[in-house]
């Protein structure tokens, strides 16, 4: 797969949302280049240590080339090349080798050279394996070079046990990152750490009765910073029940000390229509202390289908410390036919100290048909406040 000089800024990227958290988001990846093969290059586990390659990292580019796939029915791999001319240049490479149906072992390396000061690498082993109930994986990595122009030579690594018997799925992982480890092209949510960190679920759905299933999650973590020192410690629990008549209930409890800061909270979350994306409504409601402030969320969101062909989708976000943030996200399309839409959507955001913004888009789609395909784009969905830009796209097809 080749691309040159993709116009990234007409394709609608998610938003971040605005409630606390010690690290920084993950946000989805929407380009079409980056998502297709994505699990080829796919490193690291969200409960370890995070994304090895974090695609967002790579902003826009001149030239990319990427090839993914199976070399033999046991070994896949996944090779990407970007290039910014003048700029930085990025290099990605994941090998997966299946030893048996229940083991693989493998490599990744991820490179970003760049003239700002980022010339970075990060490589490492990763395997896992799978005996009846019982598995096992383990991942190892080092890092070097320079990142923001700091030291980034460095390891990381995290050996994670597992045990799964019919309902019950049980992890206990140990994790380690030097202070010095980095990954300019990575999402590594924390380093300088090492501790455990455990979890466990139980689930359960039934084929009749009020009730449809219900998932209970516990999991509790102790971190020492790499000098001996206490870094996080905690325990979290959630529960979450769905009924026949598609309501979803959920409750979670948190209690964390994270250096010299305690979070406590406890989240509720209630849903109509948990399963219906064209009737949808629910409410999220979070309170307690959280960065050393009381903090309240609360968290409505819709969707639904008007006059037959109409989708709106709603999604916002209050939140209340140290001042008061609000985010509210609009999202809605027409659809004609199978192959001709409206669609659009307005992003609008408070925060304490800064103008609010609002941004707005709306575009016209031709597509999924025999002949050329066209697209119209009013706006830029990205941006952080309306811009008055206009972008027509044709795909000619035989």
């Amino acid at each position: 797969m080749v691309s040159v000089n993709p116009d990234f800024a007409t394709v609608e990227n998610a938003v971040q949302s605005i409630g606390f958290s010690r690290s920084e988001r993950f946000v989805e990846e929407r380009r079409p280049f980056f998502l297709e093969g994505g699990d080829y290059f796919r490193t690291g586990q969200f409960f370890g240590l995070g994304p090895l390659f974090y695609s967002n990292r790579i902003e826009q580019f001149d030239v990319g080339a990427k090839i993914f796939g199976k070399l033999t029915p046991q070994d896949t791999i996944g090779v990407l090349l970007t290039e910014d001319f003048g700029n930085r240049s990025d290099f990605v490479a994941r090998y997966r080798h299946d030893l048996s149906p229940t083991a693989q072992a493998g490599f990744f390396v991820n490179q970003k050279d760049a003239k700002a000061g980022d010339h970075n690498s990060v490589g490492g082993l990763f395997a896992n394996n799978r005996w009846g109930k019982f598995g096992f994986d383990t991942e190892q990595y080092i890092s070097g070079g320079r990142v923001d122009n700091t030291k980034a030579t460095g390891y990381a690594s995290s050996n994670n046990f597992q045990y799964l018997d019919g309902n019950h799925f049980t992890s206990l992982r140990y994790l380690t990152a030097s202070p010095t480890f980095q990954d300019a092209n990575g999402l590594v949510f924390f380093n300088d750490f090492k501790g455990f960190s455990g979890y466990h679920n139980w689930n359960r759905e039934w084929r009749k009765g009020a009730w449809r299933s219900f998932s209970v999650d516990f999991g509790p973590q102790y971190w020492w910073h790499q000098d001996g020192r206490p870094y996080q410690r905690g325990v979290f629990m959630g529960a979450n029940f769905q009924t026949r008549s598609d309501w979803s209930l959920g409750i979670n409890v948190n209690h964390n000390r994270f250096d010299d800061q305690t979070d406590r909270t406890v989240g509720f979350r209630i849903t109509s229509g948990a399963s219906n994306r064209f009737r949808s409504y629910g409410l999220r409601l979070d309170t307690g202390t959280q960065g050393g402030a009381p903090t309240r969320f609360f968290g409505p969101q819709f969707s639904v289908r008007m006059l037959k062909r109409l989708d709106v989708i709603y999604q916002g976000g209050i939140q209340e410390q140290k001042g008061w943030n609000r985010q509210h996200i609009a999202t809605f399309n027409y659809q004609f036919s199978g192959t001709r839409t409206v669609g659009g959507r307005v992003v609008s955001l408070t925060e304490p100290g800064k103008p609010a913004s609002t941004n707005w888009y709306v575009s016209y789609r031709n597509a999924g048909g025999a002949g050329t395909e066209f697209y119209f784009l009013f706006g830029d969905p990205n941006a952080v406040k309306f811009t008055p830009r206009a972008a027509v796209k044709l795909v000619f097809a035989r």
